[in-house]
């Protein structure tokens, strides 16, 4: 069994500039990790083959890419996971997120790890912390029954990391403390960041610092002798 996977879903067939980019970046510190597209079927994936040689392709059935519900639907299912059963962990990393260094040293002992929601965000009347699921690192095999034995989950209307934070509470997943995802994933928290810190990668910068966003830009175009 091979240790973990980066799998990045995505559902256009092709790529903003800064997805590019992410992607990018996220595996030139990861040439050594396998790294897969999920793509809905009715896509070309011409695009990904050329512009992303080193990665696999799987494709799955398009309606779960249709909606934003269709597709949290499959992330609450276990189709996702049964295409990874040979590794032990699966990082989802969303093309609006970044890896900015090896996730060979992320640590193994939790089943799930996603940037933290600060304040934490409520449902059902508790605060859950963590995590957002667009940037997570998720043990394959209890994703896997999990998904299989709780089947109902994917009728929920809820979005999946809500749902996989509110199971965490009720150790259904073991999770890290607030302090120890905020230091492993950030989102919200990167707020004041100018350059990286010692945090793996960051979801949604975009929105939520674009000051570090520019600031991986400029680092990873400068390695490679280009400019922004």
């Amino acid at each position: 069994m091979k240790n973990i996977v980066i799998c990045c879903p995505e559902h256009k067939a092709v790529l903003t500039s800064q997805e590019e980019l992410n992607v990018r970046v996220s595996e030139s510190y990861n040439s050594d990790i396998d790294k897969v597209f999920v793509l809905p079927k009715h896509i070309s994936v011409d695009y990904y083959v050329n512009t992303f040689p080193t990665w696999r392709i799987i494709q799955v059935d398009s309606w779960h890419f249709s909606t934003n519900l269709s597709y949290n639907k499959f992330m609450l299912s276990s189709i996702l996971y049964s295409k990874f059963l040979g590794y032990k962990f699966v990082l989802i990393c969303q093309s609006d997120a970044v890896l900015v260094k090896s996730i060979q040293a992320l640590p193994q002992t939790y089943d799930y790890i996603g940037p933290v929601w600060n304040p934490p965000l409520e449902f059902r009347g508790l605060g859950l912390e963590v995590g957002n699921g667009g940037l997570s690192l998720r043990k394959v095999s209890v994703f896997y029954w999990l998904t299989r034995l709780l089947w109902f989950l994917k009728k929920s209307n809820t979005n999946e990391d809500v749902i996989f934070s509110f199971l965490a509470r009720y150790k259904f997943l073991k999770v890290p403390s607030f302090e120890i995802a905020d230091s492993i994933f950030k989102e919200e928290t990167t707020n004041g960041l100018i350059d990286p810190d010692d945090s793996y990668g960051y979801h949604a910068l975009e929105k939520w610092n674009v000051e570090l966003q520019a600031s991986i830009n400029s680092s990873y175009l400068r390695s490679r002798g280009l400019s922004n």
